[in-house]
């Protein structure tokens, strides 16, 4: 019975009948039933389906979806049931075939290349076909005459190169130069070399950007900044300026009305010079304030006179308001101040005249009535200083202390009255001293104060006060340790006593074992050492401690055999019998009397090395 053969899809593909081969069906062999040495063929369709047909040959018979390695390209091609195309590469035709989502074509007819999204045929590149020429932008490295190399970005249209971008600044020469690039025209090496300047090189000069842009509008600077016209100033209207203007030649600034110059700002040598240019012509300097111009500095040409805020100067310098100098003035003549006062703020004054005559009004002196009150008054925050003539007393009156200096002593008719160490011989103390002042030392009978210190001689110093002796919350030091009842206790005298003092207690011991339980003074010296420690005793300090202890003390009289109760349970053991064992115990009140008699000692320690020894017990 023959074998019916069918496709994937369902379709019949051959009835193949019993004992015969077909090698005409397909490109493997079909074997029909009981056919005698079919393993051969069944064996070698493994071997062509494993090579995917490798051949340089098309397959005779391929079927829809039959694999075939090209060897003649070196590519897995596909049979798409009409003709074998690249499986997993590019499709290369002159016209477009039939494809399917992710799909490369080339158009080996205009040097193009297509990929297919599933809807749309898109173009990769170029975008110029193989008529047109090249056209585009090609990005390119050279090695420039430094052996560096070079990005480039070269601009074609039609197959021409248009011009070149760079980043910086190079040249090229000899076989690295760009094909159809001019060589530098100035350059001084030859062969003369090409110049790529940072930006667009252009191979042809004769070009033009067509239409407006910002900058080509502007100026721009080396550092890129841009300026319109609304930066600069015009020469034929009215301008403004944020900026400062610099006039870098000696002529400067000129100012004038139509052709006429009236002044110039201008450098004459190392001169700044402002010069009025007109004959005559007066200069000012003008303020304003509000709608009123006023004229700061005035020059009248025709009588060379200079005013300060006066436009009719009647001096060589006149000025309408008050006149301040900083730095020196010198008048060579007369001082003439009209006013009601006159002050002068200065550090120093020099007088040629060796007098200084005060109360002269009009040239001529008054009276003593009229100089009454006049003098010398040095003014001060703190209160005026003054020596003023008081005509009732008819004397200078100072309200300050008179100080002479070292050497010189106060005289009355050229008699000595007082010096800096000595009183006049002529002085007596009519009415007393009640004050002395600072002395160096004072020697009183047997007493001498010197500084801080009172010495006394022969004998000691008995200080009698009538009420309480105080001093001042300040310390009594240098005082030796007590002997009489009553003297003066020194603070080492009392720390010394206190902490020779001995320390006495009672102790209940009961419970303390170590060393043993009828003497455990080392438990009694660490209770010690808590309640007194030993580094704030002197050494040979002792401490006597009276001992309780309730150890080993029997208490006699209570029933406790009566006062027991129990209650069992019956357990099964290992060979089921039953065993009565105790569940619990139970104690009632009872009503006894104990008798306690406790054992007494008393034990002895003593300070030794800031610890507490023990010395014995009793």
């Amino acid at each position: 019975m023959s074998y019916k053969l069918n496709k994937t899809d369902g379709e019949l593909l051959v009835e193949l009948a019993d004992g015969i081969v077909d090698n005409v069906t397909t490109d493997i062999t079909l074997v029909g039933k009981n056919y005698k040495g079919f393993g051969e063929f069944l064996n070698e369709n493994f071997i062509k389906i494993m090579e995917n047909f490798a051949g340089t040959s098309t397959p005779g018979a391929p079927l829809l979806g039959q694999l075939w390695y090209d060897t003649g390209e070196a590519r897995l091609k596909l049979y798409d049931g009409s003709t074998f195309r690249t499986a997993g590469g590019p499709i290369v035709s002159n016209t477009r075939p039939q494809m399917v989502a992710g799909d490369i074509w080339i158009d080996n007819e205009n040097n193009k290349m297509y990929f297919f999204d599933g809807t749309d045929l898109v173009l990769v590149g170029p975008d110029y076909d193989s008529g047109q020429g090249q056209t585009g932008f090609e990005v390119s490295s050279v090695i420039d005459i430094s052996a560096r190399e070079r990005v480039v970005l070269k601009i074609w249209i039609g197959g021409t190169l248009f011009g070149v971008i760079t980043k910086e600044e190079f040249r090229l020469s000899g076989e690295n130069k760009i094909p159809s690039y001019p060589d530098d025209a100035d350059d001084i090496v030859i062969p003369k070399r090409q110049l790529f300047e940072k930006g667009f090189n252009l191979v042809d000069d004769n070009f033009w950007y067509r239409g407006t842009s910002q900058k080509t509008r502007s100026l721009v600077d080396a550092d890129g900044q841009a300026y319109t016209s609304a930066d600069f100033l015009p020469t034929t209207d009215n301008g403004e300026t944020v900026g400062s203007i610099n006039i870098k030649n000696s002529n400067g600034l000129i100012v004038g009305v139509a052709d006429t110059t009236y002044v110039q700002l201008k450098v004459n040598g190392s001169t700044t010079v402002i010069e009025t240019q007109q004959s005559n012509t007066d200069f000012a300097i003008r303020t304003r304030s509000g709608n009123t111009f006023r004229d700061a500095l005035y020059i009248d040409a025709g009588s060379n006179r200079i005013g300060l805020f006066d436009r009719l100067p009647e001096h060589t310098l006149d000025v309408n308001g008050s006149f301040r100098s900083k730095g020196d003035a010198i008048i060579d003549g007369n001082l003439t101040v009209n006013g009601e006062a006159t002050y002068v703020n200065v550090a120093n004054i020099q007088v040629e005249d060796v007098n200084i005559e005060l109360g002269v009004s009009e040239g001529s002196a008054g009276d003593n009535a009229a100089i009454d009150g006049g003098g010398i008054i040095l003014k001060s925050s703190e209160g005026d200083k003054s020596i003023l003539f008081d005509n009732a007393t008819s004397s200078f009156d100072s309200n300050l202390n008179w100080n002479l200096t070292t050497g010189n002593s106060y005289k009355i008719n050229d008699s000595l009255v007082l010096s800096t160490t000595e009183l006049g011989n002529s002085v007596t103390l009519a009415s007393g001293l009640n004050e002395l002042g600072t002395l160096i030392y004072l020697n009183v009978d047997n007493i001498r104060l010197d500084g801080n210190t009172i010495t006394t001689f022969g004998s000691g110093l008995t200080i009698n006060p009538a009420g309480n002796m105080s001093v001042s919350s300040s310390k009594i030091t240098d005082v030796v340790d007590p002997t009489l009842a009553q003297d003066v206790a020194t603070k080492n005298y009392v720390d010394v006593t206190i902490s020779s003092e001995p320390v006495v207690l009672a102790l209940d011991v009961t419970g303390l074992s170590t060393p043993a339980v009828n003497n455990p003074y080392t438990d009694v010296a660490a209770i010690i050492e808590t309640l007194s420690p030993a580094a704030n005793k002197a050494d040979g300090t002792q401490a006597r401690v009276h001992c309780t202890s309730y150890a080993n003390v029997q208490v006699t009289g209570i029933d406790v055999q009566t006062a027991m109760s129990k209650s069992y349970l019956s357990v099964l053991t290992d060979d089921s019998t039953a065993q009565s064992v105790v569940q619990d115990i139970n104690f009632a009140s009872v009503d006894a009397n104990a008798n306690l008699t406790p054992t007494r000692s008393t034990m002895t320690f003593q300070v030794l090395g800031n610890a507490w020894n023990w010395v014995s017990t009793a």
